[in-house]
């Protein structure tokens, strides 16, 4: 078993039972819209998750089946992104959620969660490795394709808004303005994805991280103000699960920078 729990005595804290996860339920998953599970094994499954318990989420996930699917990536893809401390495997963490999401969509096209977590790993992937412009731009329209399908299948996935706004911003930031145009990346594009997120999902923590950062890459030293009231915002959410908490210290730790 992984062993990826932060242990930490304010993770403890987050440690409920499961009529607490189904109070909560709605809170913590207005990002992702996702119903509440009906399977039991599922509900479990979560449980972990959002108690920090990421390894065993994992894997509990994966036990599930394919109702597991959108917390097994979200856990990897989340120790992959602000945990794991070693580049290569970290690499090697996300090439495989993007495998297995991959994989489920050739199964069933029709679940948002696998077009998401594609297009999230992919992405985490992509900002990560130096790529030639053919292959980041080859990148940038598969990312862009599947997180336009999650959102096709699911409006209200606020995840996948913030995660257009903030491909957009990259393509504009780091390939260039015809690349951008190529695939209809506008600096205006790109803030009504974010905004767009933060109705969904007002509370949303690394949505607001995300924010912050698109703007610092597509408006420089201008964005620099608002930037730090978007991470302000994010460092004084009142988190309700550990993957918040966590948020909350990725948001503090990028005001001090």
């Amino acid at each position: 078993m992984q062993d990826w729990t932060l242990h930490a005595d304010e993770y403890a804290a987050f440690v409920r039972d499961d009529g607490h996860l189904a109070r909560h339920w709605e809170a913590l998953h207005r990002g992702d819209g996702l119903p509440w599970p009906e399977e039991r094994t599922v509900q479990r499954a979560w449980a972990l998750f959002h108690a920090g318990r990421w390894g065993e989420a994992l894997e509990a996930g994966h036990a599930a089946g394919p109702a597991g699917l959108a917390v097994a990536c979200r856990a990897q893809a989340l120790y992959a992104t602000f945990i794991e401390p070693t580049e290569r495997r970290k690499l090697e963490l996300l090439l495989e959620v993007a495998q297995w999401a991959r994989s489920r969509n050739g199964e069933n096209a029709q679940d948002a969660d696998a077009w998401y977590w594609q297009a999230h790993a992919m992405g985490r992937y992509a900002q990560a490795v130096q790529a030639t412009a053919a292959v980041a731009q080859e990148m940038v329209v598969q990312i862009q394709t599947a997180l336009e399908r999650a959102v096709q299948l699911r409006p209200h996935h606020a995840e996948a808004h913030f995660g257009l706004g903030t491909l957009r911003a990259e393509v504009i930031d780091k390939l260039g303005t015809l690349i951008a145009r190529s695939v209809g990346a506008t600096s205006a594009a790109a803030i009504e994805m974010f905004e767009r997120g933060l109705r969904l999902n007002p509370r949303a923590v690394f949505g607001r991280i995300e924010y912050a950062q698109g703007l610092l890459m597509l408006e420089g030293d201008d964005a620099v103000p608002r930037a730090e009231a978007l991470y302000r915002e994010a460092a004084g959410v009142a988190p309700l699960d550990a993957a918040e908490r966590l948020g909350t210290e990725v948001a503090a730790l990028a005001l001090q920078d």
